[in-house]
C-alpha cells in the first residue's frame, strides 16, 4: 500500500527516509506505553534494552506501512492479494523489516531455523534481509512485548 496517498489519518508525515527515525520512534513509543504502565519500580532490563535499542538505532531506506502484527489471521485475502487489515492497532509508517522480524521471529520462530526462514522470504518475495537489521527488529519485538505486558500489571493487581 502507498502510505502517501492512502490517506491515513496517523500517518507520520515527519519522519524521513534514510535516518534512524522509524526506529527511535517505535522504541520511544513502546517504552513510554511501559513507564506509563508501570506499577512500582522501573525494571533495569527494560531500561537498559530502551538505551540499547537507542544506540543501536538502525537507517531505514525507506518508508512503509508497517502492521507490526502480520500474520495469516490479521489479513483478508483475495485472489492472492491483501485486501483489507483486519488487526491494525500497531500499525505505523515505519521500517519494513519491522514486520519481517515479527514474522520471522514471533510467527515462525518453531517452524524452521532462521537461515532457512530468511532464504524463504527471499525466495518468495525477492526481499533481501539484512542480519544486523533483522536482529535489531527482532530486539525491538521482544522489547515490544515486554511493555505490552507491562500493561497488564495494573490489570491483574486489580482483579485480586
Amino acid at each position: 500500500m502507498d502510505w502517501r496517498t492512502a490517506k491515513l489519518g496517523f500517518a507520520d508525515v515527519h519522519v524521513h527516509d534514510g535516518t534512524s527515525e522509524p526506529a527511535l520512534q517505535q522504541s520511544d513509543r513502546w517504552y513510554g506505553i511501559c513507564c506509563q504502565a508501570l506499577v512500582g519500580e522501573p525494571s533495569p532490563l527494560v531500561e537498559a534494552a530502551h538505551a540499547w535499542l537507542q544506540y543501536n538505532a538502525p537507517v531505514t531506506p525507506g518508508r512503509r506501512s508497517s502492521t507490526a502484527d502480520p500474520g495469516p489471521g490479521n489479513y483478508m485475502h483475495d485472489s492472492g492479494r491483501v485486501v483489507a487489515a483486519v488487526d491494525f492497532e500497531f500499525t505505523h509508517i515505519g521500517d519494513p523489516e519491522d514486520d519481517w522480524a515479527y514474522l520471522i521471529a514471533m510467527r515462525g520462530a518453531g517452524v524452521m531455523p532462521l537461515s532457512d526462514r530468511v532464504l524463504r522470504v527471499a525466495r518468495l518475495t525477492g526481499v533481501q534481509l539484512a542480519p544486523k537489521r533483522l536482529r535489531y527488529w527482532k530486539c525491538m519485538n521482544f522489547f515490544k512485548g515486554a511493555c505490552i505486558d507491562q500493561t497488564a500489571t495494573d490489570t491483574e493487581r486489580s482483579s485480586l
